[in-house]
């Protein structure tokens, strides 16, 4: 980061601040990557709030300052719609893909400032969908129809960026949530919330809101959420307990399995036949089963037993089904 004017020091404390309900000068030092001193941007703050900028001081836990600013002033001053930042977002998916590279390089650029805007992981995508003006082209079969989810795209992500609570009416049922993220996997787009009655986190899928009610009450985010964390044992996106888990793939379809990334933990290991050994420590889902199923005869489960069990069974069930059918 270059040096910075008090000018642009100032307004990006505003940008922080328009968005944040509560920001402490810590908070402020790592945005700043740390290149700003905490004596620098307290008087920076100081100069703002002598300059009639409504700035409130509340003071917490061991006399820290938390600044936030006065309902009464909306300082937005960002280029990009929700929309757009959203958009920009799903960009991130793919930046593993170009690693080591000076498109990866602008990419970390632009979410670095994103990021300092927007909470982090206010958008992450698991599994990326989308299509570039035709000049890069994604297929994704399945995909989830978002037409007419437009508002309610909008305001779950202000309630986001925002820390705002609010009211979904989710299926039948209408409850209140913290909204922390928005995910996009496989064509499909989820909200990770926090449900405060419960204590729980879950997902909500967005075709399945019918109502978001925003309110004036904001949530302070839980400091030890993260986004990648909160998936990282999982083989899709729901939530189970992992385990080990070793798979053997024929050497027909090894290098479908052997080119991609199926998950963080995952390691191969070749056999003299030519097969494939797979080994991941991941939850046993839905989600996993159907993936290993997908590949037919060519994958045999070989641990745990619990898992091995459960595809034999869907194997099983399946013969029947068609034995019958024709019969």
């Amino acid at each position: 980061m270059a040096e910075l004017t008090q000018l642009e020091r100032a307004i990006r404390i505003l940008q922080r601040l328009s968005v944040y309900p509560r920001v402490t000068i810590n908070d402020l030092y790592e945005q700043f990557e740390r290149r700003e001193s905490r004596r620098t941007i307290h008087r920076t703050l100081s100069l703002l709030s002598r300059c009639n900028i409504p700035l409130r001081i509340e003071r917490g836990a061991h006399n820290e300052s938390f600044y936030s600013l006065r309902d009464s002033i909306g300082f937005t001053p960002m280029m990009l719609t929700a929309e757009e930042v959203i958009a920009a977002s799903l960009l991130s998916g793919f930046k593993s893909l170009f690693e080591g590279t000076k498109l990866g390089e602008d990419l970390d650029a632009v979410f670095a400032k994103l990021h300092q805007l927007f909470p982090d992981d206010s958008v992450i995508v698991h599994q990326a969908f989308g299509d570039a003006n035709g000049r890069v082209a994604f297929k994704e079969t399945g995909r989830m129809d978002l037409s007419g989810r437009g508002q309610i795209l909008r305001d779950l992500f202000t309630a986001i960026t925002k820390q705002l609570e609010c009211t979904v009416k989710y299926r039948t049922k209408k409850f209140r949530i913290q909204p922390y993220t928005l995910l996009f996997h496989q064509g499909a787009l989820y909200a990770i919330v926090h449900q405060p009655k419960h204590s729980k986190w879950i997902y909500l899928s967005l075709t399945r809101i019918s109502e978001l009610l925003l309110s004036e009450k904001h949530f302070e985010r839980e400091s030890s959420f993260n986004a990648s964390d909160f998936l990282k044992d999982n083989f899709g996106i729901w939530q189970e307990a992992p385990e080990d888990v070793v798979i053997r793939f024929s050497k027909t379809v090894r290098h479908s399995i052997e080119d991609r990334i199926w998950h963080p933990s995952q390691r191969f290991e070749n056999e003299e036949s030519g097969d494939l050994i797979l080994h991941m420590h991941v939850g046993i889902s839905n989600e996993l089963v159907a993936w290993i199923l997908r590949w037919g005869e060519h994958a045999e489960v070989l641990k745990t037993l619990r898992l091995r069990q459960t595809v034999y069974e869907n194997h099983l069930s399946a013969h029947r089904r068609y034995k019958l059918f024709s019969q």
